[in-house]
C-alpha cells in the first residue's frame, strides 16, 4: 500500500499524512480499561510505515494519540520531546461525552504553555 500512497499524495499534492497512533496509555494505566499497546509486529510495521512515508517525502506529525492519553500525562518524554502531537479527538460522537465537556470546559485549560496550537500547514516546508 505504501506505494500508492506515495504516488497519490505526489499526483494530488498532499503534503501531510497522518501518522499512525504511536503513544499508548502508560503501563500503570493499562489497567484501568484502555486500549493495550500494540503487539510488537504490529508496532514494527508501524516504525516502518512512518519510517516509510517521511523518506518518501511526506510530512507526518511526531506523535500521534488520544486527547485522553494526552492529558493523563502531558509530561511523558514522548510528548515534551515532540516537535508536533496530533491530537485524536471525538467531540459530540455519542460514547465521547466526557472527551465532549472537557474540550469545551472553560477550565483548566488543556494546554499549559509547554504546548501550543497549531495547524498542519505548520509541518510544511
Amino acid at each position: 500500500m505504501l506505494p500508492v500512497m506515495l504516488r497519490l499524495q505526489r499526483r494530488h499534492g498532499i503534503p501531510c499524512i497522518r501518522n499512525t497512533m504511536n503513544v499508548y496509555p502508560s503501563p500503570a494505566a493499562a489497567g484501568s480499561g484502555a486500549a493495550p499497546p500494540p503487539s510488537r509486529r504490529l508496532h514494527t510495521a508501524k516504525t516502518l510505515w512512518t519510517s516509510a512515508m517521511k523518506l518518501g517525502g511526506g510530512r507526518l506529525t511526531d506523535v500521534f494519540t488520544c486527547l485522553e492519553i494526552f492529558l493523563a500525562d502531558p509530561a511523558r518524554q514522548a510528548f515534551l520531546g515532540a516537535g508536533s502531537i496530533e491530537l485524536m479527538c471525538h467531540p459530540g460522537q455519542q460514547g465521547f461525552e466526557a472527551e465532549t465537556a472537557r474540550l469545551f470546559s472553560p477550565s483548566p485549560p488543556l494546554l499549559d504553555g509547554r504546548f501550543r496550537l497549531q495547524t498542519y500547514s505548520l509541518l510544511l516546508p
